[in-house]
């Protein structure tokens, strides 16, 4: 009697597998579970026991997808996607969209203006106060952010065409960039010629900045011959040296028909080698805080430590062992507790040559849990209206703050209470100006280039990915 219950619950749960395997990939039903080990890997997520299967059909049931403010999940091969967990605490992510430019995650937007404000607020308080707002944790943020987000749009890329166009994908990062990227420069230096700035200009400087060098000018040249509030570019050139090098490594990755785990091998690597430059910088060549906190070779691993999230347990790619719970309650503490430990100890090498990798690693569990669980109270704060407004107009503010700062501080007061308000308040002015009059035209004519750029038929058959389930 109960082989024959058990024959069948497994017909009935078969069946309804079958039917969402038809539903979310299209395939015809001939392509579905043959066998129960095959079935019992269903997508990744294994049950391996007659009740088990009973849950997953019970869950496939009945459980409703959330709507409002929650968005869909989407499976790493750009399809809807069954929400990992069926305690109504689903995945939440970006919903699934056409263009691969158009991908959105709220709450990394919010994200972008927390790291924004810690940056801001580290270069307008005193100096005895960076240690509890410290400028340099928000630039590792936006680092991990920026790598999160352009290997995830690279892998949606691939997913959906089967390659990188390098030619979109210069496109698309130069009209993003350079135009508020320039026309800030270009103000700066006239400021600073009429001697509204403190600074110089100079032809050498500029063509550092211009070639996207500048942090390489400011290591060895310092900042008394550049044009005044524009120390904070040099971030800006880790980030062009990435977008220069780093498609065409995902590109051979995927090439080369690696894993998903095999990608976040390299990737990890990667890092790992450039701790190890950082460790033979300090122990061997004495190399100082300059050369370490604003060169590529020794910051790009912030940035990588973002490629390996979006790679390797997307959250919003890809399916998840590990429940909303755990991240809420084990993941983000123990980020947290690491990175309160790197903002306590002050050892030298440890905070010259450690700390960079220990946050950008403990970072990832608030990325998860910010994209997861965005009504989750914590992360409530960068869901907001006015964080996704701050992170919105995010990098203008960002290149544009510390001149704001410090045409306040020369000409208007020299009241620290009154300074911080009213060079936020112009400077998100500035940018709000920027951005509707430079960025907002820029992101239509990349829309507009982009389709003109596609031709009819020339689509590839994707490069096939090997990832059968991930830790995020």
């Amino acid at each position: 009697m109960s082989s024959t219950l058990q024959y069948l619950l497994r017909s009935v749960v078969r069946s309804k597998y079958n039917s969402f395997h038809r539903r979310y990939t299209g395939e015809s039903s001939d392509t579905g579970v043959r066998d129960s080990m095959e079935f019992a890997q269903w997508e990744g997520a294994p049950f391996a026991t007659l009740p088990e299967a009973v849950e997953v059909y019970m869950s496939s049931t009945f459980a409703q997808p959330k709507t409002g403010a929650e968005t869909t999940l989407v499976s790493y091969r750009g399809r809807p996607a069954q929400p990992a967990h069926a305690d109504g605490e689903g995945v939440q992510s970006a919903p699934a969209q056409s263009s691969v430019s158009s991908f959105h995650v709220p709450s990394l937007d919010g994200m972008r203006g927390g790291a924004f404000l810690l940056v801001f607020f580290g270069h307008a308080l005193p100096a005895a106060m960076l240690r509890f707002v410290p400028p340099a944790f928000g630039v590792t943020v936006f680092f991990v952010l920026s790598g999160y987000l352009i290997t995830t749009l690279l892998r949606r890329e691939v997913d959906k065409s089967g390659t990188v166009s390098f030619r979109d994908f210069y496109l698309r990062r130069a009209l993003r960039i350079l135009p508020p990227f320039y026309i800030v420069l270009v103000l700066s230096s006239v400021l600073t010629q009429l001697q509204a700035l403190e600074g110089k200009v100079t032809l050498p400087a500029l063509s550092a900045y211009v070639l996207h060098a500048a942090n390489y000018w400011h290591i060895y040249r310092g900042l008394e011959e550049v044009p005044g509030g524009t120390s904070v570019y040099w971030s800006l050139s880790v980030e062009e040296h990435f977008y220069l090098l780093f498609p065409m490594l995902y590109w051979a990755m995927r090439r080369w028909r690696l894993s998903a785990r095999e990608q976040l091998g390299v990737i990890v690597g990667l890092c790992g080698a450039v701790l190890a430059w950082r460790l033979v910088l300090v122990g061997i060549f004495h190399a100082d805080h300059e050369r370490l906190y604003r060169a590529s070779d020794t910051r790009v691993d912030a940035i990588l430590a973002g490629c390996a999230l979006a790679v390797y347990g997307n959250p919003v790619l890809d399916r998840s062992r590990i429940s909303d719970r755990t991240w809420k309650w084990i993941a983000l503490p123990i980020g947290a507790m690491v990175l309160a430990v790197t903002s306590l100890v002050r050892q030298p090498l440890f905070q010259e040559a450690i700390k960079g990798s220990l946050q950008a690693a403990a970072l990832i569990p608030f990325f998860v849990v910010a994209i997861r669980c965005p009504k989750w109270l914590p992360m409530r704060l960068f869901n907001t209206r006015i964080m996704a407004f701050i992170g919105l107009l995010s990098y203008g503010l960002y290149l544009s703050h510390r001149m704001v700062l410090s045409l306040v501080e020369t000409w208007v007061t020299s009241n620290l209470a009154l300074q911080i308000p009213i060079a936020l308040g112009a400077a998100v002015a500035l940018c709000y100006a920027l951005h509707v009059f430079v960025e907002a035209p820029c992101a239509e004519l990349r829309k507009r280039l982009g389709a003109k750029l596609k031709r009819p038929g020339s689509k590839r058959s994707p490069t096939p990915i090997h990832t059968k389930v991930a830790l995020g």
